[in-house]
């Protein structure tokens, strides 16, 4: 029998707290290399493009051991925050605004956009991100393979709330019909 990967919808829900404008949030450990170059990918390339059409954006990454490399970065841009290992990463999703994969690599489903999908959350995806999850672009999720589409694709969900909301509600159906 072929049992498909799934998450806990019940546990993996919106909490309480409120969004916050114009953030982003990326959650991988920096142990796996893809979640590193996604990583390094996203300051070099993306980033910076985000932050001149939104130079109030923050971008926050939850995962274990941050490298060296990105802990000196967040000291030199507060906006930039490297939080390491949590005890809850719901909290965290809820708030931002937008849920980011910018993965190039890797192998196997990405349990994160499926974590993602039950929480709610409006995601902006590589293809290789979202590889093998049954979700559809500008529905429940958005894809984009170059930085200036990755960075678009933000951006309009920052200033479009109402097109970030019903991506969100989208992405929670998804997740409970396809993935409970």
């Amino acid at each position: 029998e072929v049992v498909p990967n799934g998450v806990d919808t019940d546990y993996f829900r919106a909490t309480d707290d409120p969004v916050t404008p114009d953030s982003l949030i990326y959650v991988g450990g920096m142990t796996w290399f893809p979640n590193y170059d996604a990583i390094r990918y996203f300051l070099e390339e993306i980033w910076p493009l985000v932050k001149a059409e939104v130079p109030d954006a923050t971008f926050n990454h939850i995962g274990r051991q941050t490298s060296d490399e990105f802990e000196k970065l967040s000291r030199k841009n507060p906006d930039l925050k490297f939080h390491g290992f949590v005890d809850d990463i719901r909290p965290e999703i809820t708030r931002a605004a937008v849920y980011i994969v910018p993965l190039r690599i890797g192998g196997g489903t990405r349990l994160k956009i499926l974590d993602a999908l039950s929480m709610g959350s409006a995601i902006v995806s590589t293809s290789i991100g979202c590889e093998g999850i049954e979700v559809t672009d500008g529905e429940d999720i958005l894809v984009a393979d170059d930085p200036h589409t990755f960075a678009r694709k933000i951006i309009g969900l920052f200033r479009q709330p109402e097109k970030r909301e019903a991506m969100s509600l989208k992405a929670r159906q998804t997740a409970l019909e396809k993935y409970s």
